[in-house]
């Protein structure tokens, strides 16, 4: 959506580098644990330089326009809704990859001022709860964009759901271990330009009736081809994403649908 661009992710909420990470505690008054979840880039394909001087420079801008608190019941930044939600678990879709739905989804771009359609595609994600939280020792939440995504103005989700979110865990389910989600340390990959990936952060998620290997899920609704910033990811972008991180190859994830983001040319 508006407020991540990124180079390997993630997220969603895509462990984050130190430049980013401070520019989220920033953002988020009292609130120095949350983190937009990124790993280190494997294949010796770090970035040299930082692609995320817009979103550091949305972030300065949610600082200085945010009047209050910063969890789940506190008014979000009024620039851009960008708030910590705390206290509830959540979808966190970084390593997830989605199938095609054939249908299109309605998305808020611009912190709510437009809605514009993208294909749809359904992710099944693992839900992070306490007890995930407690192993990577930190409290239970995440960040969202309150007015993006098809999210409500709310950290609340209706009966039976969860938002998705980004946050700062570091080990979580995997989509792609052996057995299927299996708590593992997340990995990144870069994608070659031209590749399809969705944007999952800001969405509604559906849990899902029974779990897998014990795990939590839920069913994301998510569009095809949306950058974090809002509007479609650039075709000379490649996309940065932690699905794939236990296939072998781990580069089968970038043919099916990988949750996210853009990763310049330049910076490939």
């Amino acid at each position: 959506m508006k407020f991540l661009s990124i180079v390997p992710i993630i997220l969603f909420g895509f462990q984050l580098n130190a430049y980013a990470a401070d520019a989220i505690n920033n953002a988020v008054a009292g609130q120095s644990a949350i983190l937009v979840a990124q790993n280190d880039v494997r294949d010796n394909r770090r970035p040299q330089s930082d692609p995320r001087e817009e979103f550091k420079a949305k972030l300065e801008a949610a600082k200085a326009s945010h009047s209050g608190g910063s969890d789940a019941k506190s008014p979000a930044t009024p620039r851009t809704g960008l708030t910590h939600c705390s206290g509830q678990n959540y979808a966190l879709c970084a390593g997830s990859t989605c199938r095609a739905t054939g249908r299109k989804i309605s998305v808020k771009e611009d912190g709510g001022k437009k809605t514009v359609e993208y294909p749809e595609a359904e992710c099944t994600c693992p839900v992070i709860d306490a007890a995930i939280s407690v192993m990577n020792g930190l409290p239970l939440g995440g960040v969202a964009a309150l007015n993006e995504g098809n999210m409500n103005g709310s950290c609340d989700a209706p009966a039976g759901h969860v938002w998705s979110y980004f946050s700062q865990v570091k080990v979580y389910p995997q989509e792609s271990a052996t057995p299927t989600f299996k708590p593992a340390q997340a990995n990144v990959q870069v994608c070659p330009a031209g590749s399809q990936g969705v944007n999952c952060w800001n969405y509604l998620c559906k849990l899902d009736e029974k779990k897998t290997n014990g795990v939590q899920t839920a069913t994301c609704s998510c569009p095809i081809g949306e950058g974090y910033f809002g509007g479609p990811v650039v075709a000379t972008e490649g996309l940065g994403t932690e699905a794939g991180g236990y296939f072998s190859p781990p580069s089968q994830a970038c043919s099916m649908l990988p949750v996210s983001g853009p990763v310049p040319s330049a910076l490939m």
